[in-house]
């Protein structure tokens, strides 16, 4: 049974942590931890319980084009892949944080994950699919490719 979330407003990346001047330990920033909490909040409401073995986590993070873009600029990248900051897996890494213990035990068990990032005149969202998947997986076509072509 796979299950999906829609969090509205911009995709959230975990944010570095940082550490404090008077005792020199590290912190989560509390945008992160905020972030973080409205994911678990999400899960919470589909989630009876966490998932056991393994899960294939798949991201789809739209983002809205700014509105000082021309009309020129926002057509030729509606759709496309966004390829500026935030970094994909830092998008990942604070989702994944956000549904451990709800949505699975622990997220070492995410064994598939994919994150895609697009360009939208839409408003932006992120897209989350939690699904149990098979311990059984083929190679990847590229990496047969691959491996035929070495000597």
């Amino acid at each position: 049974m796979s299950v999906t979330l829609i969090i509205p407003g911009q995709p959230f990346a975990k944010q570095r942590p940082r550490f404090s001047r008077e005792t020199g330990r590290a912190y989560t920033p509390g945008k992160t931890l905020k972030f973080e909490a409205l994911i678990r909040d999400y899960g919470l409401r589909k989630f009876a319980r966490p998932m056991t073995g393994p899960v294939k986590v798949s991201i789809f993070a739209q983002f809205q084009m700014a509105k000082s873009w021309s009309k020129k600029k926002k057509a030729a990248h509606a759709g496309c892949l966004h390829s500026q900051k935030p970094d994909q897996d830092n998008i990942q890494k604070a989702i994944l944080d956000g549904l451990n213990r709800v949505a699975f035990v622990d997220d070492s068990q995410v064994g598939w994950g994919e994150v895609v990032k697009v360009w939208s005149f839409d408003d932006p969202f992120t897209a989350i699919n939690v699904a149990p998947c098979s311990g059984v997986v083929s190679r990847p076509l590229w990496l047969q490719r691959f491996e035929e072509a070495q000597p």
